[in-house]
């Protein structure tokens, strides 16, 4: 129908110019402002703007939701402006029927950022959090189980798994070595907590080289307090976030920490977030169609965008706050990432009620 596809075009039109537009700007001012810490780091201007681009879909990703409901607005705002609905609803095009093509992009748009987020953020990503590690000097590898090592001039760190929201690290293993590089002390703790500026181990288990009979003393300290040489800050920084993971690796990885009986909430909320934000794009879409169509003044276009970026603000105040309980285990995973979906999915109805 000629209707539907000068609809979609136009709605597709205004989302990538709105993405465009957020997207340069956001370049723009991170090369910008990043630009004294290449140099000093020894990276060239082309380097870092190569550093900057790496940045670019994940923003894509962060935007698109707030472009889908702002396109529509735009859209059917200048339609309103030029009389066109008016003359479309007068030929006996009811709101439903303008609202289907609307729904068919939203539908497209949440499936782009579904594979963006799946397949392209976890590679640039992954490659940009690199590039920033070692700009802040940090020796880091991690393993392809999200293991962590850590390694200074004499002390090699080994975490099984760093736990964001506690601050605790499980299953730790630290070796310290001597001038010879041979080991001089080890030490295996079954768990940390950061308190109070230092590092209190549990369950700890240290072997200490006997420089004359070239043994190792063991001893067992049911709390030790120790200076690991790092803060949860610096853990932070090296710890593979979710977003540089597919959702495949992210099922992977929750079903080993859970296995091996840590707390994988922060990343489950994660897993289901995966999903739960794509779903977001047609909701989005129609609920900005309905914001214009429900309201009937003509030249009302800049109002209208307000509201538009006021409501998708709220989602992302209300989605960030489920999701940190969440986080916090205060909340199921699955409810966490999916109740703000659902919260706007019932004002997206009672939008487009009104605008019927």
């Amino acid at each position: 129908m000629i209707i539907n596809r000068y609809i979609s075009k136009a709605c597709i039109k205004y989302v990538f110019l709105i993405l465009g537009i957020v997207i340069s700007l956001f370049v723009i001012i991170e090369y910008l402002s990043r630009t004294g810490s290449f140099i000093k780091q020894g990276m060239t201007l082309t380097q870092g703007f190569g550093f900057v681009l790496l940045k670019a879909p994940y923003v894509f990703s962060l935007v698109l939701p707030v472009a889908c409901i702002l396109a529509p607005i735009v859209a059917f705002g200048l339609m309103k402006r030029n009389n066109e609905l008016v003359a479309l609803q007068s030929g006996g095009i009811s709101v439903y029927s303008l609202l289907k093509p609307v729904a068919v992009c939203g539908v497209l748009l949440g499936l782009l950022l579904f594979i963006s987020a799946d397949i392209i953020v976890p590679a640039t990503i992954t490659k940009a959090y690199e590039i920033q590690r070692k700009l802040r000097n940090k020796t880091v590898k991690t393993t392809r189980d999200n293991n962590i090592w850590l390694k200074d001039d004499h002390r090699i760190l080994y975490i099984t798994y760093y736990n964001a929201i506690n601050k605790t690290l499980a299953d730790l293993s630290v070796f310290e070595m001597g001038k010879a590089f041979e080991l001089e002390r080890r030490i295996d703790a079954k768990a940390a907590l950061f308190k109070n500026g230092t590092w209190l181990l549990s369950n700890v288990l240290e072997l200490r080289l006997n420089k004359e009979t070239k043994d190792y003393d063991s001893v067992f300290y049911q709390e030790k307090q120790e200076d690991l040489g790092i803060i949860p800050d610096d853990l932070k920084r090296v710890v593979k976030y979710s977003e540089e993971m597919s959702i495949k690796e992210l099922y992977q990885y929750v079903r080993k920490v859970e296995l091996e009986g840590y707390d994988a909430s922060y990343y489950k909320v994660d897993l289901y977030g995966k999903t739960a934000v794509p779903f977001a794009c047609m909701f989005m879409a129609m609920m900005g169609a309905g914001i214009v169509l429900a309201r009937k003044k003509k030249d009302a276009i800049a109002t209208n965008i307000a509201m538009g970026t006021g409501i998708a603000f709220l989602f992302w105040f209300f989605n960030s706050f489920c999701v940190s309980l969440g986080y916090a285990g205060l909340l199921p995973a699955i409810f966490a990432a999916w109740m703000a979906n659902l919260l706007f999915v019932c004002v997206c109805g009672i939008v487009l009620i009104n605008a019927e």
